[in-house]
Order: C-alpha cells, then sequence, then structure tokens
C-alpha cells in the first residue's frame, strides 16, 4: 500500500510540474519577434582592465532610451545605427546629459553588449563600445572604443543575433 502511495504520489508531482508552462515573453513594442533595443542604465563605476565582458542578463523594459521602433536601420559595416528625429531629439537635449552614462544594445531583453555614451569633446580613454553623442544626428556609430580600440577587445558589435533581427525586418542597410 505503501508503494502505491508513493507511486501516486510520484505521478501527481510530475503531471503538476509538467503541466507548468513556461512564462512566454512578449516582444517589446508591440512587434512580431525579437526586438533590438538600447537600453541606458544607472551610473556604475568599472574596474581597471575591464572589458566588458559578462554574461548575458536580462534587462528591464523601463529603461530601454532607444526602442526597435525608433531604429531605422543598421549598417554593419559601419556600426552604425540609423534612429529617428525623436531619439536624436532626445540624445542631443542639453537636459539629458548622456556623457559617460552606461548604455548596452540588448536583443529580445538579453544583454549583447555594453558600452558608453560619449564625448569627442573629452580627453578621457574609454575601452568600451562607445556612441558619440555630439553624433546624434540620426545616425549613432558604436566604436569599439574611446579614442581608438583597446587591444584584444571583445568586438561584439556585429553579433548574429542583432543582425539576424535586422535582416529579418528588412532593416540591414548593408
Amino acid at each position: 500500500m505503501k508503494r502505491i502511495m508513493m507511486y501516486v504520489a510520484i505521478v501527481l508531482i510530475l503531471v503538476v510540474t509538467g503541466s507548468c508552462e513556461k512564462e512566454k515573453r512578449i516582444p517589446v513594442n508591440g512587434s512580431k519577434g525579437k526586438t533590438v533595443d538600447i537600453y541606458l542604465h544607472p551610473m556604475y563605476q568599472t574596474t581597471v582592465g575591464d572589458t566588458g565582458e559578462e554574461p548575458t542578463m536580462f534587462l528591464p523594459t523601463d529603461s530601454i532610451i532607444i526602442p526597435y521602433s525608433e531604429i531605422l536601420g543598421y549598417s554593419s559595416e559601419e556600426c552604425v545605427f540609423y534612429v529617428s528625429d525623436k531619439i536624436s531629439a532626445i540624445l542631443n537635449d542639453p537636459e539629458n546629459y548622456l556623457y559617460q552614462a552606461p548604455f548596452s544594445v540588448a536583443v529580445d531583453g538579453e544583454m549583447i553588449y555594453r558600452g558608453f555614451f560619449w564625448t569627442r569633446l573629452s580627453s578621457a580613454t574609454c575601452r568600451w563600445p562607445v556612441i558619440c553623442i555630439e553624433d546624434a544626428s540620426g545616425r549613432l556609430q558604436v566604436e569599439v572604443g574611446y579614442p581608438s580600440a583597446p587591444e584584444r577587445a571583445p568586438d561584439r558589435r556585429n553579433d548574429p543575433a542583432i543582425l539576424e533581427v535586422f535582416r529579418r525586418d528588412g532593416k540591414l542597410v548593408d
């Protein structure tokens, strides 16, 4: 009898746990399928020698500064995001002081790489990918570092997941 009760308990556990549905992810911006978004993060300090490599992480949708719907295209040859006039105005607004603000590029909420908004007026160097904010006139070029790429820096700007989304939606400019 104890064995039968144990088998019944095991079967019930398997039925209950097997019927649990995994949480479905809803694409941001009402689009079909995956999206590429650029997130703004609170300021954080990096350590010397930090190359920005870390495992992917889920990012909250309330920190999106450039939603996929406002990205008009992407050039994989130049690593340039073409964005709407609305986004250009936000990035160029002096009230939105973005110099040294961290960002990340994510596909469907999962970070592919992170970097910093930067300025060409800066004498400071940056070993991370940068988007120079004074160039934000509809064309956001992501550079590997500033003023130049550091040695052995990982370059995920043309990650296959990013290119796949842009290719799927006809937004890949190349």
